[in-house]
């Protein structure tokens, strides 16, 4: 072991410096970082006084990347002169930028959050949980008191190294990079090696990777770096070394067929035949790209979401294949929807095609026709005519489960058309997908179209002239179909439609969602509003629309140092002071909150308009719209519930008990960051329309409680729109 290990660290030298060309979309370089660490007072401590808030910020744009940049750099640091820096308390984002605040573990114990942060094992499927996540792991607070317990005869990771892992499993490959510039460079643990060896890897940065290698065989000497040291003395053309260290590994008893053969390739084996690993990680993907294995459509398919994002810029893979994995990386968050539609843009279409692409809609399938689509929305100029092709795309995308990740990649080209009389048609369409992705501004003008004139796209068959319609059903986009009690047509022959699936109806719940308090107070009377906010009119109608959820900061924009969101302090009761301050001013903004009036003829409404339409509702679903409501401060009389009780009891998938009694314990003793987790885990990764009431509820119900309003109705409008209400 001595032998192989002085072997690789004498050869090293010899490899070869020059860095291979960057994937599509790699990061750009940034200045280094402020390191974010707070004092090293020791574990989160409750306190009693708040501490002065900082002022707001004004907002300022940038998304860009962050090429990493390998070790630690001491300029990065910020060392307090009364003492070392916690590596566990350090972070890229504050309070002013997107961060929970340094005393967002305050009352938490290390041991409890160590256990909840290896149950994170996928990205949860709500982008808005995502973002929490996100939040949670980047900021920069004071560690939780006590240690957590090890496991086994190891000693247990440091929330360091379970935060760098978290980030991993979430696909965000940059903002782990970005915590690990501002490690102090005391850190010397192994899992933060390997992070640091894998993200490497995962960026293309071989020349970085292999760097890595070398200080961690020194240090640590374990299978992955001696794994990593075999493929870099492979590129730096030390073959025979290479496979001296490979053979020994397959003496040792390590067993990776797909690294053996990889590593046989690589040296020129040409008898040597890829085997397929039952887990596809950052070094095979690696060692295949220089080895020119093509990465089949079946290894993308089991492939986590970190690595989805490396093989959709991977030349190696298929177009179909990184068209693929890239949707599927951005509907796990791993990839941002505007990479996904540079990847779109980079397709390249015949012109017939893209005048063809939306009579040819229905008969086009996957990510590529999606990304013809979204040439043909480009290509048009006036805006009724990409009104029809972003109907229609939405329409294809439902049908192939992939809603959610064509409303945002589409959703610059959906914000760019003003709500004009002539496309009522498409409001409530628009409408819902703004609801989604948090325009609530814009899709309360949408939805105030739709109300005025909810009309439906003519027919060829039905009109004999007039503006091109999509050959599509309405309803199966979210288009309104019309009013019982209006009149067939309106006065240039255009159909009005049912009751059963009004524009009115449609859009209730997402306006419903949208005017709920979610823990601000009503307006108080006499100061221009009347102290309660009647539901089933959208924003803007009967008052301002409620604030949009900020956006999870990028580490990117948190490096930049560019990023704050929101008028001012992301969190503005959870900056400072501890979970008795957090109690104590949530309870004097709970006495400011009045519970709007709940409407049951809307709601009578929308249940007959669910059992008509083509997927008949079960009773659950309007337990779920009526959890949402309840849980953002709505108040449902008794009856409403009744309402929505089967004759039966319900067999369904619920959260555990105990996470539910601990979440709700968590949030009224005002513990954030435990709140966060807690909530996070409850969820899970569930789709939108799996979500239990039992288990959205107590998540809305938490997140108010401890002033994160905002981000439980993001959440809730995203149930509500990926469970069909």
């Amino acid at each position: 072991m001595a032998a192989l290990t002085a072997l690789m660290v004498l050869g090293s030298g010899a490899m070869a410096q020059d860095r291979p060309p960057s994937a599509p979309g790699a990061p750009v370089k940034l200045a280094p970082p402020k390191s974010l660490a707070p004092r090293p007072l020791g574990p989160a401590q409750e306190q009693e006084a708040p501490r002065s808030r900082p002022g707001p910020q004004d907002p300022a744009p940038g998304d860009a990347a962050n090429r990493p940049t390998w070790g630690p750099k001491a300029r990065g640091i910020r060392v307090d002169p009364l003492g070392e820096i916690d590596p566990n308390s350090v972070g890229v984002l504050d309070a002013n930028s997107g961060g929970f605040g340094v005393d967002m573990w305050a009352g938490s114990t290390a041991d409890m959050v160590a256990r909840l942060l290896v149950r994170i094992g996928r990205p949860a499927a709500l982008p808005g949980a995502r973002a929490l996540a996100r939040r949670l792991l980047l900021s920069a607070a004071r560690p939780p008191r006590g240690k957590a317990a090890p496991s086994g005869d190891r000693p247990p990771p440091s929330l360091l190294a379970l935060r760098l892992q978290s980030l991993l499993t979430l696909g965000d490959v940059v903002s782990a990079n970005a915590l690990l510039r501002v490690v102090p460079p005391s850190v010397d643990e192994p899992a933060v090696g390997l992070v640091r060896l894998n993200i490497a890897f995962l960026m293309n940065d071989t020349n970085g990777a292999c760097a890595e290698a070398r200080t961690g065989i020194v240090k640590y000497n374990g299978t992955p770096w001696r794994k990593a040291m075999v493929f870099c003395r492979y590129l730096a053309g030390a073959g025979a070394g290479a496979s001296i260290g490979a053979e020994l590994l397959r003496e040792q008893g390590v067993g990776d067929d797909a690294f053996f053969a990889l590593a046989a390739m690589l040296g020129g084996d040409k008898e040597a035949s890829f085997t397929a690993p039952a887990k596809l990680e950052p070094l095979h993907v690696a060692m295949m790209r220089v080895a020119r294995v093509q990465i089949s459509d079946r290894l993308a398919e089991g492939a986590e979401a970190v690595v989805l994002r490396t093989i959709a810029f991977s030349p190696n893979a298929a177009l179909d294949t990184r068209l693929e994995a890239a949707e599927r990386a951005e509907a796990l968050g791993a990839l941002k929807a505007q990479s996904l539609t540079q990847i779109y843009d980079a397709v390249t279409f015949a012109p017939g095609d893209i005048t063809t692409a939306l009579s040819n809609a229905d008969a086009l399938s996957g990510p590529r026709g999606r990304a013809l689509l979204y040439h043909a929305v480009r290509a048009q100029k006036v805006p009724a005519a990409r009104a029809e092709v972003l109907a229609k795309t939405f329409v294809v995308a439902r049908a192939q489960g992939r809603l959610a990740t064509a409303v945002r990649a589409f959703l610059p080209l959906l914000e760019g058309i003003d709500p004009t009389a002539d496309l009522a048609w498409f409001a409530t369409a628009a409408a819902r997908a703004l609801y989604f992705a948090g325009r609530l501004e814009l899709a309360g003008r949408w939805a105030s179209l739709a109300l005025r004139a909810p009309l439906v796209p003519p027919g060829p068959k039905t009109v004999p002239a007039g503006p091109p319609s999509p050959p599509s059903s309405p309803a199966a986009a979210g288009l309104p179909q019309a009013a019982a009690d209006a009149p067939a047509a309106d006065a240039r022959g255009r159909p009005r439609a049912p009751d059963s699936a009004s524009a009115e109806v449609r859009l209730w719940p997402f306006m419903a969602i949208a005017a709920a308090p979610a823990g601000q107070p009503a307006a108080p009377a006499g100061a221009g509003g009347t102290g309660e906010v009647k539901l089933g009119l959208p924003p803007g109608s009967v008052a301002a629309p409620v604030q949009a959820p900020p956006e999870a900061p990028t580490a990117a924009d948190a490096l930049a140092e560019v990023r704050t969101v929101g008028p001012g302090p992301v969190v503005d009761l959870v900056t400072g002071g501890g979970p008795a301050v957090v109690r104590e001013r949530l309870a004097a903004k709970a006495k400011a909150a009045s519970k709007p009036t709940f409407d049951r003829a809307m709601f009578a409404r929308w249940r007959k308009a669910q059992a008509a339409g083509p997927e008949p509702a079960a009773p659950a679903r309007g337990a779920l719209l009526l959890t949402l409501l309840d849980a953002l401060g709505v108040a449902v009389p008794p009856e409403g519930w009744l309402e929505t009780v089967g004759p039966g009891r319900e067999m369904a998938a619920v959260p555990p008990p105990g996470l539910v009694a601990a979440l709700d314990r968590s949030a009224k003793e005002g513990r954030v960051g435990e709140t966060v987790l807690l909530a996070l885990t409850v969820l899970g990764a569930d789709a939108p329309e799996k979500l239990h009431p039992s288990a959205i509820g107590p998540v809305l119900r938490a997140l108010v409680g401890i002033g994160l309003g905002r981000e439980a109705r993001a959440l809730a409008l995203e149930v509500a729109f990926g469970a069909g209400l």
